[in-house]
């Protein structure tokens, strides 16, 4: 128990195995202990448990999901890699503790993807990242000429393969098909080749991360950052189309960097915005599309 001079009074109680009847009773004996003016109860928050369904949105409110079993779990060299089961939105991929997608999130997907302006039809797509397979599954739909999906991580596409068929459906069961193929390595690399030899696409579709939420464009996100921008204007074809992830629509500040760094590309660029609510995420979603100056 805490009080404090202007009257308020807080109190945390500890409890095991108890049910909300019993919580009332406890509150209803305090009030009239204490004769209350006014009293708020929060919900428990459960310790302990073999499921975390806690996580911070991106301006720090804590959310608790509805979690009921964890689905698949692996460490791979890069992440660790959980699929949460969850009532509301079906299958949730959540990598190093951040949630990437669930199988309620299309319109994510649709987001990153242009929400339907634009025409896939016999285009060239590069996709970066992009492991759980919502995207490649939606742009294969329209019929390109080709996807090429570079993603690093082989257990996230084990774990979509198997329990995000929500998302994914069948575009991944074969890494490669008439018209797509799936390599899964470092997209460096592979970007780096495509402007030795001039390489490029109709379409860049970059899934890797969000930006960085920190109160300076510095540090070794924001590097990989850039560089992803250079290398993805240098292999897009000047009347294409390059689309990513922002961050939550509460990330100014981190919004407003990212797109300071896009005044600073080698390529003159201009970029529209747009908020999407993602269902799994709890909070506003911004996206990003940008596309080459014409000279």
């Amino acid at each position: 128990m805490k009080t404090y001079q202007h009257g308020l009074l807080t109190l945390d109680i500890q409890l095991c195995n108890t049910d909300d009847a019993h919580i009332e009773d406890i509150e209803t004996k305090i009030k009239k202990l204490l004769d209350c003016k006014k009293t708020k109860r929060f919900p428990a928050i459960q310790r302990g448990c073999k499921i975390d369904r806690y996580i911070p949105t991106t301006d720090n409110r804590l959310v608790e999901y509805d979690f009921t079993e964890t689905v698949y779990e692996e460490n791979s060299p890069y992440q660790n890699i959980k699929i949460m089961h969850s009532p509301q939105y079906g299958n949730v991929l959540i990598l190093d503790d951040d949630p990437n997608l669930a199988e309620s999130d299309l319109a994510y997907t649709r987001a990153i993807t242009g929400n339907g302006r634009e025409d896939y039809k016999d285009k060239e797509v590069l996709i970066l990242g992009g492991g759980d397979g919502g995207i490649l599954n939606e742009v294969l739909k329209e019929n390109p000429k080709y996807i090429t999906m570079l993603e690093i991580d082989q257990l996230v596409i084990d774990g979509a393969i198997k329990h995000l068929r929500g998302i994914c459906a069948d575009s991944m069961d074969k890494l490669e098909g008439e018209n797509y193929i799936v390599r899964v390595e470092d997209c460096v690399p592979a970007l780096e080749t495509y402007v030795k030899e001039n390489k490029q696409f109709d379409f860049v579709i970059n899934d890797l991360t969000a930006i960085p939420v920190s109160t300076e464009p510095r540090g070794s996100q924001w590097d990989f950052l850039r560089l992803i921008l250079d290398f993805s204007m240098k292999v897009l074809k000047p009347t294409g189309k390059y689309y990513t992830q922002g961050n939550g629509a509460n990330a100014k500040n981190a919004l407003a960097m990212y797109e300071e760094q896009l005044k600073k590309l080698t390529d003159p660029v201009d970029f529209k915005k747009e908020t999407v609510c993602v269902p799994s995420y709890l909070e506003q979603w911004v996206f990003y599309e940008i596309w080459k100056k014409q000279t």
